[in-house]
């Protein structure tokens, strides 16, 4: 089947990729693309998709290996829902909201009501999210599908992530009908779903988790952020909503940018679950604010989920060994012919996992450094929101021409992404040297964490 070569939107969205950008780049990004302003919030996809591009001539695809995030997804908790709520009724009751401001509160009071029973359930966005996504990857591969054949289909234990298979598989399902499921979320599954959690036989130790707590809680970055955060002035989007900044930051015993980045957290997270509207966040917020508070949040994550040059996230990288492996595994099995009837592996997880696997395998050039002295440099240095919004998803899809050789292409978010591997037709590489890629950088990644020594 013909594939559509790259249109002018693709190309645009390699401009926007994973790898370091200015931060002249990222405010162009975020005013162009208010959806990406809290990286791991954004709903899917994080910008507008592009076509697929051709493969090289002869070559036609056989086997997909893929792991994704839960699509959109209710707020794990509504403690934070219920005292921002409390603070605007206070300040409602004090006679001190604007029009917009109520209008606020009353976005607020259908995000915590909707909340109620659904703490971290997948919301009807999220899992039509992954419907269209698996619509997607029947429509982009139909050669692997159409044959029938066996799709093994594992998740994480979470609900959420149960939810996603089944609407991303029921799409598949119902494009081509004699595909065979299997579905599975055992504990020995857990190994590779969840490889940052506590378990017998997973490389991640307790003494590792008491690490993470530390770092998480006393680490030098919270400092540095809090501090950041102390010195923005949010008083001009303050004003948008209260007739008087001062009464209502005294009243509510407030800080005008951590107030109105909660608001804007809150509010920008209940997208999620179709309660309110980018367009209101609008009247509310400039491109400018947005950016303040793209890089207070991208530089927790910088600090707290993925990068290099600290012991903590270094073992992070190194603990994704058993999802690696078990990507290698089945990828050669299907290059080998010894996957019996199964023509794919799906996986579903989380964020945590997400993205310490990107960063570890170097996806375009994505190698965001460890960094607790400078908040605009270190979060400006990496593009979470491209990479993780809600429902993400890594592709791998094995191509072999009729010699028997085989070129393997990444999506990550369904969009082609690059490794340092020389190659006459990257994006798409010879799994012989992608296998030796990955078996390379796991090497470095278990020398550099020490968890081999």
């Amino acid at each position: 089947m013909k594939r559509k070569l790259l249109t002018l939107l693709s190309l645009l969205l390699l401009v926007f990729s994973l790898s370091a950008q200015t931060p002249a780049e990222v405010r162009s990004m975020i005013e162009r693309y208010h959806n990406l302003t809290i990286p791991t919030y954004s709903t899917y996809p994080p910008i507008p998709l592009g076509e697929v591009a051709d493969a090289p001539r002869g070559y036609e695809p056989f086997y997909i290996s893929h792991f994704g995030r839960h699509g959109s997804r209710y707020e794990l908790g509504s403690k934070a829902q219920k005292r921002l709520l409390v603070t605007l009724e206070k300040a409602d009751s004090l006679n001190l909201l604007t029009d917009v401001g109520k209008q606020a509160l009353g976005y607020v009071r259908e995000a915590y009501a909707k909340q109620q029973g659904n703490n971290g359930q997948l919301s009807a966005l999220g899992a039509k999210q992954l419907r269209e996504m698996g619509a997607r990857t029947a429509q982009n591969f139909p050669e692997v599908f159409q044959n029938g054949g066996v799709i093994n289909a594992r998740s994480s234990d979470r609900q959420r992530c149960k939810d996603s298979r089944e609407n991303f598989v029921k799409s598949l399902c119902e494009a081509y009908p004699a595909l065979k499921v299997e579905n599975s979320s055992t504990e020995q599954d857990m190994l590779i779903m969840r490889p940052l959690e506590r378990r017998d036989k997973s490389l991640y130790t307790e003494e590792m988790a008491d690490a993470h707590r530390t770092h998480a809680r006393r680490g030098e970055w919270r400092k540095l952020r809090k501090e950041w955060g102390n010195e923005q002035d949010f008083t001009s989007a303050l004003r948008v909503i209260t007739h008087s900044p001062e009464q209502f930051l005294a009243a509510t015993k407030s800080h005008s940018f951590h107030f109105m980045h909660r608001l804007f957290s809150i509010l920008h997270f209940a997208l999620n679950f179709e309660v309110g509207s980018d367009e209101f966040l609008s009247q509310i917020y400039t491109d400018e604010q947005r950016y303040t508070m793209y890089l207070f949040s991208s530089f927790a994550n910088v600090c707290y989920y993925g990068s290099e040059g600290h012991p903590y996230m270094d073992l992070r990288q190194a603990c994704m060994r058993p999802l690696i492996e078990d990507i290698i595994s089945y990828g050669d099995k299907a290059v080998k012919g010894e996957n019996g009837d199964t023509v794919a592996h799906l996986r579903f997880s989380h964020d945590t996992y997400f993205i310490p696997l990107v960063i570890a395998l170097g996806y375009d050039g994505y190698k965001p450094k460890y960094m607790d002295t400078d908040v605009e440099k270190a979060a400006t240095s990496v593009n979470y929101s491209m990479m993780i919004p809600m429902g993400a998803s890594f592709q791998m899809v094995f191509y072999r021409n009729r010699r028997g050789n085989v070129l393997v292409r990444t999506l990550i978010n369904e969009q082609d992404a690059t490794l340092p591997i020389k190659s006459s037709t990257a994006p798409f590489y010879r799994w012989k040297d992608l296998r030796e890629y990955f078996q390379k950088r796991m090497a470095e990644l278990d020398k550099v964490s020490g968890l081999v020594k």
